[in-house]
């Protein structure tokens, strides 16, 4: 956590690009925590400021790929874009009979 806290309050640069010496997990905390749950579909959506342009995107966690791409959409938002990533997920598995976690 002191490391976290650290590079919050610290310059950008300074941990830009630069691998951490975190230490790994104690087996009481991988116990408390659980494993992930790597068949797993993610989704997400951004939405540019400048631009006014929202896109989104679910991928497979346990596969790495992208399963779907969408936009860029004018005048959207990105709450509209998360809502839209989860529809379009859900879409997907139900027609594909893939029933698998979700998260955003």
């Amino acid at each position: 956590m002191e490391e976290a806290e650290n590079a919050f309050f610290d310059e950008y640069e300074n941990y830009k690009n630069v691998q951490t010496n975190s230490p790994t997990l104690t087996e009481e905390e991988l116990k408390l925590i659980g494993k992930p749950i790597l068949e797993t579909w993610c989704v997400d959506a951004a939405m540019s400021g400048s631009t006014k342009k929202m896109e989104y995107r679910g991928i497979d966690l346990l596969k790495r790929e992208q399963v779907f791409h969408r936009g860029p959409y004018s005048d959207a938002t990105n709450n509209i874009g998360e809502f839209l990533a989860i529809v379009h997920a859900l879409s997907l598995m139900k027609a594909k009979a893939n029933y698998t976690h979700l998260f955003r």
